[in-house]
Formats: structure tokens, sequence, C-alpha cells
């Protein structure tokens, strides 16, 4: 699921946490990352965003908000980087 669809070649995955069990959601996220791509998934930290990359797998950045809401997120995202592309 995470390496189909309309997703452009070299982009990336961001997956963005809001609201209150932080930690828990990521660990969840990450342990099933871990479940699909296998252990030899590398895993970086550089501040608030947990970066996950692997051969063969798009690169994905969990991201944790001080967003209570998705709308939190949405209201404060910068879109000047955003590229979708649709065949």
């Amino acid at each position: 699921i995470l390496t189909k669809g309309i997703l452009l070649p070299d982009s990336d995955i961001d997956i963005f946490i809001y609201g209150n069990n932080k930690d828990t959601t990521i660990r969840r996220i990450i342990g099933a990352i871990i479940n699909i791509y296998g252990e030899d998934v590398s895993i970086g930290v550089s501040g608030s965003v947990i970066h996950m990359t692997k051969n063969n797998m798009r690169p994905i950045q969990i991201i944790s908000s001080s967003g209570m809401y998705a709308d939190d997120i949405l209201y404060n995202f910068d879109f000047t980087h955003i590229c979708v592309g649709i065949d």
C-alpha cells in the first residue's frame, strides 16, 4: 500500500502524528512498517522527525506534531513543496 498509487517515483511518505498518545501511535506505526518491510529498515531521528529507509521502499518520515487535531497540521503546513502526480 505504501509503495503504490499516485506518488511520483522520487517522492517520500510523510505521516503526521497529532493528539494525545503520540508515543504509542509512533511505536505502532514503526512496528507495522517493520512487519511489512523487515527488521533491516534503517531508522534515524532528527528532532521530531523519524526517518525510515530501506532499498525498494519509499522513504518514510513520521513527524510528531504539537497539534491535537488534524486541522492543526493542515493550518500550519507549508504547501510550497507539494507535488502530486496523477496518471
